[in-house]
C-alpha cells in the first residue's frame, strides 16, 4: 500500500523546465515488508540527464518510455529508510550544477496495531472448530 506522505520543493535550471513532481512513500510498516520512497520529475530535459544523487550520494534512476520523466525511488527495510529530508538532484550532460532537483520530505512508518492481535481470529476459529467436532462426535455416540 503505498499513500503520497510528502513534502515536494524543486528548483529547475534555465532551458530545463518541470512540469510535475510525484512523491509516494510507503507509510505502514505494518502493511509493507518494506519502505519505499519515490520521486518523479516530469521535466522538458528528462532524456539528458546522465546522474542522480540523493542526499549528496550517487543513486540510480529511470528515464520514462516517453521519455518526459524521471524518476528515483530507495526501496529498503524500514529501519534503514529514515524519515527526513531526501534532496533529490539530477544532473545533465555538461553541467557540474544540477539541472533540477526535488527535496522530497518523508515522515517516516508508522506500526499502528490493529484493534485485533491477527492470532486472536484463528485461535477463535480453531476453538470454535474443536467445540463444534467434539460436539458431532459426542452426538454421534449418543
Amino acid at each position: 500500500v503505498l499513500v503520497a506522505v510528502a513534502q515536494v520543493s524543486f528548483t529547475a535550471a534555465a532551458g530545463c523546465e518541470v512540469s510535475n513532481v510525484v512523491t509516494y512513500a510507503t507509510s505502514s510498516s505494518v502493511l509493507a515488508r518494506e519502505t519505499l520512497v519515490l520521486a518523479e520529475v516530469q521535466t522538458s530535459c528528462a532524456d539528458k540527464v546522465t546522474s542522480a544523487t540523493v542526499n549528496g550520494e550517487a543513486h540510480d534512476f529511470a528515464v520514462t518510455q516517453d521519455g518526459g520523466a524521471v524518476q528515483v525511488s530507495i526501496v529498503d527495510s524500514h529501519d534503514d529508510v529514515a524519515s527526513g529530508s531526501y534532496d533529490v538532484q539530477f544532473f545533465v550532460e555538461g553541467q557540474s550544477s544540477p539541472a533540477f532537483s526535488a527535496s522530497v520530505y518523508h515522515k517516516g512508518t508508522s506500526s499502528f496495531s490493529l484493534p485485533v492481535r491477527p492470532a486472536l481470529p484463528a485461535i477463535a476459529l480453531l476453538g470454535a472448530s474443536i467445540y463444534y467436532a467434539l460436539k458431532a462426535i459426542n452426538q454421534a455416540t449418543n
